[in-house]
């Protein structure tokens, strides 16, 4: 976690006020379970540094409320990366193969 963190942090050099998008937050795709996930962990020290989150999973994002306080919770996928400075893939979901990466904003 701690180089996946220092890529982010080599990107975008400074993390405090960016936005952050994160698709994936379930311990494994399929799944809801939030306990151990390292999506989670990604999101909570991303916090720290002061990045704002928009997220989304599948399934997970019921009880990701419950551990991710103050994150924007996006219905769509494809809006997670609306305003967002760097969009990271945390949990591996087929869904996230359709992707729009050529979407552009109204």
């Amino acid at each position: 976690m701690d180089r996946f963190l220092k890529k982010i942090n080599d990107t975008l050099w400074v993390l405090k006020d960016k936005t952050i998008g994160v698709l994936g937050l379930a311990f494994k795709q399929n799944t809801d379970d939030v306990r151990m996930s390292p999506a989670i962990d990604l999101c909570q020290r991303l916090q720290k540094q002061g990045v704002r989150l928009r997220v989304h999973d599948p399934k997970a994002m019921g009880k990701a409320r419950a551990v991710l306080p103050d994150v924007t919770f996006v219905p769509d996928m494809n809006d997670v990366a609306e305003g967002c400075d760097a969009l990271v893939v945390a949990t591996e979901w087929p869904e996230f193969k359709k992707l729009d990466l050529e979407r552009r904003g109204a």
